[in-house]
């Protein structure tokens, strides 16, 4: 059962798996992230950005595998600017379908926000489609709180998106 699986911080060795599993996300939930398919694919070199991406001292990348197989990601990404460094901001949030509803999701967000804590973090936001009820549901339960409403903030293929932004302060204040 997925409940012993253990969360880990991705390194450039995972970027394979990554670049997968992200493409499989920006493929299927075109709505749910800034980045389109087509973006990705047509970079130089999609695997050199992902390991760029992984190996970043901004960013804070967690994974789960089932076995070989990586099943779910997020992203903890830090601010450079002084005034922004209390701040951070949760990104990139996927679990592949098959390993939906076993809690995976909860214990990705539970370490995001330990390690938001152990870098002296006040807060950690994150932007979620309005229509996405679930994951709106989701983060609300984790303890974020709505602090604003963007309206058409995204736009693809004549569609637009309109998104919740959400927040935790942490215990750190």
């Amino acid at each position: 059962m997925m409940e012993d699986f253990e969360v880990k911080q991705l390194t450039e060795e995972d970027a394979y798996n990554y670049l997968n599993l992200r493409l499989e996300a920006l493929k299927e939930h075109p709505e749910a992230f800034a980045t389109t398919y087509k973006e990705m694919i047509v970079k130089d070199d999609p695997l050199e950005f992902i390991e760029q991406y992984l190996s970043s001292a901004e960013l804070y990348t967690f994974g789960i595998y089932t076995t070989d197989e990586l099943v779910a990601v997020a992203t903890l990404r830090l601010n450079s600017l002084e005034k922004m460094k209390h701040k951070g901001d949760l990104l990139g949030m996927y679990v592949s379908p098959g390993a939906r509803k076993k809690g995976l999701a909860r214990k990705l967000i539970k370490t995001i926000v330990s390690r938001g804590e152990d870098l002296g973090l006040e807060q950690i936001r994150l932007m979620v489609v309005s229509e996405n009820d679930t994951a709106v549901q989701f983060y609300s339960s984790l303890g974020f709180e709505k602090y604003g409403f963007e309206k058409n903030a995204m736009k693809f293929d004549g569609k637009y998106w309109d998104e919740e932004l959400m927040v935790r302060f942490l215990s750190s204040l």
